[in-house]
């Protein structure tokens, strides 16, 4: 009986901290929203080798990703978009946008 007691006071003693740390957290503001990220167009290669993907802040200028999970190669190409792969996996076509403050 007396391991029960004390599982229930570390229960409690959790579910309060918990509590208290979740309390501590602020509103968002419109302040808040130049500062997020969205994650979109993501595309696999036919052969699954290749990922592509682009990061877009909510206000400025997105990059694509273009990566190889398997052998670990990253490039990042600025302000690039609607990527596409080529049938034969063999190379990547995208747009660039012209920068946000031109």
């Amino acid at each position: 009986m007396g391991k029960n007691i004390k599982t229930v006071i570390a229960l409690l003693i959790g579910f309060i901290t918990f509590s208290i740390h979740a309390q501590e957290k602020r509103a968002l503001t419109p302040e808040d929203m130049p500062g997020w990220h969205s994650l979109k167009s993501a595309k696999i290669s036919n052969n699954g080798k290749w990922v592509s993907y682009e990061v877009n802040p909510n206000v400025g200028d997105g990059v694509l990703h273009l990566k190889n999970p398997d052998s670990g190669i990253e490039k990042v190409f600025e302000r690039g978009y609607k990527a596409k792969f080529s049938a034969q996996n063999n190379y990547i076509v995208f747009m660039i946008k012209p920068q946000l403050d031109s």
